[in-house]
């Protein structure tokens, strides 16, 4: 009868430790998910902007999408912003490598 404390004990420490390691576990991969976005949107403006800099002409629309895709990744953002400035770099990717043919 007098061991039931040390059983409630034991029982909380293992759930607490299963607790913490879900936590650590789903941070890290949050953390690995955001990070892999804002790369993949930095490379995607980078791409844009050699687009850019080979591109003849000027075109207005590429040029905005452009700049609100460096607002947003300039920004503190997580891995939704960079999906979408990855997106909006892309386009403008696409027009100006439409418009040098």
């Amino acid at each position: 009868m007098d061991e039931w404390p040390i059983w409630l004990i034991g029982v909380l420490v293992l759930v607490i430790a299963g607790v913490g390691s879900v936590v650590v576990v789903r941070n890290r991969s949050r953390r690995a998910g955001r990070d892999e976005a804002v790369a993949g949107a930095r490379a995607a403006l980078e791409a844009a902007e050699v687009s850019r800099d080979a591109c003849h002409g000027t075109v207005p629309e590429a040029d905005q999408l452009f700049d609100r895709a460096h607002l947003i990744i300039s920004g503190s953002t997580g891995a939704s912003g960079a999906r979408q400035a990855a997106e909006l770099a892309d386009r403008a990717d696409r027009l100006w490598q439409a418009a040098n043919g």
